[in-house]
């Protein structure tokens, strides 16, 4: 009985975990977010070549690209019923697997390619940002194909 209710305590913390987005104005906000600190990188990487505060910026520039794009990803649609729960479930469980993936290949292919030019420089660590990176823009790219294909059935 009291593994029960343990299991019934654990299931209903994951149903609020599930429930936790923000308000479809983020939707917006994220967007800008994002757009101001991509185009930012762009130009601070070419503005500051030299500067000893370029490595701050660019990672300052990078960490707002990822909330930016996490407000989006965590943003509700105008109408929120369970066909769009289940898309937006569908497109976090596709975004994990492709960056596992990528995860597990990726420094292979990287060595065969150093191999085959005789540059055996021996596996590349992937960076955080490349992985998180990933994994928001494969969520959000599978989320508007699932929707958009919804819409035109």
């Amino acid at each position: 009985m009291k593994l029960k209710s343990i299991i019934e305590s654990e299931r209903k913390s994951m149903e609020k975990i599930n429930k936790i987005q923000l308000s479809s104005k983020f939707k917006f906000i994220g967007s800008t977010v994002f757009s101001i600190s991509l185009v930012s990188t762009i130009i601070l990487s070419f503005l500051l070549e030299k500067s000893e505060n370029k490595d701050f910026y660019i990672i300052t520039a990078k960490f707002l690209m990822l909330l930016g794009m996490l407000m989006v990803s965590l943003s509700k649609e105008e109408i929120e019923d369970e066909l769009v729960v289940r898309m937006r479930m569908q497109s976090y469980s596709f975004a994990f697997i492709c960056a596992i993936m990528y995860v597990l290949v990726l420094p292979f292919v990287g060595y065969f390619f150093g191999f085959i030019r005789s540059n055996s420089e021996g596996f590349e660590n992937m960076g955080d940002f490349t992985i998180l990176g990933l994994l928001l823009a494969v969520q959000l790219a599978m989320f508007n194909v699932l929707k958009y294909s919804y819409n035109e059935k």
